[in-house]
């Protein structure tokens, strides 16, 4: 009765200990799978970007796979139970499990625990198991002797050995990167543009209005991702680098650093006023041998430019100017007959320009440009051979040359406006040719320069509201009597300025 007693008891011990929760832990843990992360990894309370953080690992931490979704793999770390992606983590490999090769007790009383093996075994090693086996790695154990194998075997043997290493060769690498045809393949995130808390501290809310409920406090000089804007314009979606999604007010924020695209194309037009005078003397003698003349004129630029973001510091472009002007009526003179004519005059210019550009990568896009191309201007005097119209004898022009110059341009000086200043110049190689007989000297030398500023205000995405002013100089030195001219009489040194002061209003438009 105390056997059946007793049987019974360790029966109902052993039902215990197996249906306990830590024996029950211990062997899933065991045949669990297991993965490693391959950077800082959050933990995540559920499948998806926007859910909530429950804990962090480090690089090469290990974590225990509970199930998988997708590209989502649901794992134990650290305690907690959570969701972490694919690509941030990659398969370990499972521990083998240790060959038993021992006995808790020996067959003979003295005797070693220890296995032979066929041929060399003791024969107190024959018989069946023991029970209670005990785990030990094969560091424990002695390499077995080898056996011999009849010649005929060994060729085979030799092929099965070479085969089973080639299979063993594969690297976990490739296995990993083979991914279950089930199971597409994760796309790439695009990289979303940054914005800067520009206020001492702002919330991000769950909707765009002030009035649902907060989600985080961010304070200034915090970088957050862009996600999008909202229809007005008066919210945007931003992320944490924790994860933590949210809308804010676009007041709140500023970019943090300006993306230009890959290719930008833009175009523009303008229509303006232009104050332009000039002043002339010589040391000739005749009535226009000295003089000071001024007049209005209209203005029209047409602009076309194409930039290529070359790469992270650099852009290259291409821009084309046309400036034309119309001065009509045009310059009022009075001759020494007390005769008045008004004579009317039509500028062409044309600059074409390469540009290299080095950008400063800040928050304004600024790009420092420097500049080379070439120049073509010709000024036609309306009428200009009839002299009873052209009294001043005043003579048509055509100026051209190799220009050189550098810009600064900022496409976001603030949210919505943007600047740009360029200089050019033509020296001292400009040309300087004038209609024959009106001339003003033998030989001339040039030099002339532009100075233009636009501002340039944001009106929708891709079309823009330009204000344009632009400042013009030219300077020619003439030496020597023109021969048969009829502009002056026995003039050997003569000198001319012009200036002129243009303001334009315009549209532009990206592509």
């Amino acid at each position: 009765m105390a056997h059946k007693k007793t049987i019974i008891t360790v029966a109902a011990g052993i039902l215990l200990l197996v249906h306990s929760p830590e024996f029950k832990l211990q062997i899933s843990t065991a045949q669990a799978e297991t993965i490693r992360a391959t950077q800082q990894t959050r933990v995540m309370s559920r499948p998806g970007e926007r859910s909530r953080v429950i804990t962090r690992v480090s690089s090469g931490r290990k974590m225990v796979v509970l199930a998988r979704r997708g590209r989502w793999i649901k794992v134990r770390v650290n305690g907690r139970t959570g969701w972490v992606t694919r690509t941030s983590v990659v398969r370990t490999r499972n521990a083998r499990t240790a060959r038993r090769r021992t006995r808790r007790r020996p067959f003979v009383q003295g005797r070693s625990k220890r296995r032979g093996w066929s041929g060399n075994a003791p024969k107190d090693r024959v018989g069946a198991d023991a029970v209670d086996e005990e785990t030990l790695s094969d560091d424990d154990f002695d390499d077995p002797p080898k056996r011999r194998r009849p010649k005929r075997r060994a060729r085979r043997k030799k092929v099965k050995v070479r085969e089973s290493r080639r299979v063993a060769r594969r690297s976990f690498d490739e296995e990993e990167e083979a991914l279950p045809r089930d199971e597409p393949k994760a796309e790439k995130k695009p990289v979303l543009p940054s914005v800067v808390v520009s206020v001492e501290e702002s919330r991000l809310y769950r909707k765009p209005s002030s009035r649902s409920r907060r989600v985080l406090t961010v304070e200034q000089g915090d970088k957050l991702s862009m996600v999008k804007k909202s229809r007005s314009g008066r919210w945007m979606l931003v992320r944490d680098s924790d994860g933590e999604s949210g809308w804010i007010r676009s007041d709140d924020v500023q970019a943090a650093t300006y993306k230009y695209p890959k290719t930008l194309k833009r175009i523009g037009a303008s229509i303006g006023y232009t104050s332009w005078a000039s002043q002339f003397a010589s040391d000739g003698t005749g009535e226009f041998s000295n003089y000071n003349i001024s007049t209005a004129a209209a203005a029209l630029n047409l602009r076309a430019e194409y930039l290529q973001n070359y790469s992270k510091d650099y852009l290259l472009g291409v821009e084309g100017n046309y400036n034309g002007l119309r001065a009509s009526p045009g310059i009022r003179v009075t001759n020494a007959a007390g005769d008045v004519a008004d004579i009317a005059f039509t500028r062409h210019a044309v600059n074409l320009t390469a540009k290299a550009g080095y950008k400063l990568n800040n928050k304004m896009g600024a790009v420092v440009f420097a500049r080379a191309g070439y120049y073509y201007a010709m000024t036609e005097i309306h009428d200009g051979e009839n002299l009873d119209v052209n009294i001043a004898r005043l003579p048509s022009e055509v100026l051209q040359g190799i220009t050189v110059g550098a810009s600064v341009e900022a496409p976001q000086f603030s949210d919505k406006v943007g600047v740009r200043i360029s200089i050019d110049a033509l020296y001292p190689n400009g040309k300087l040719e004038q209609t024959s007989g009106l001339e003003d000297g033998a030989v001339s030398k040039v030099f002339a320069a532009w100075a233009t500023g636009h501002v340039i205000y944001q009106w929708k995405p891709n079309m823009t509201l330009e204000g344009i002013y632009r400042y013009s100089y030219t300077k020619a030195e003439f030496e020597g009597a023109a021969m048969d001219s009829e502009r002056l009489s026995g003039a050997t040194q003569a000198a001319r300025k012009d200036v002129g002061h243009t303001i334009m209003i315009g549209l532009g438009k990206k592509f």
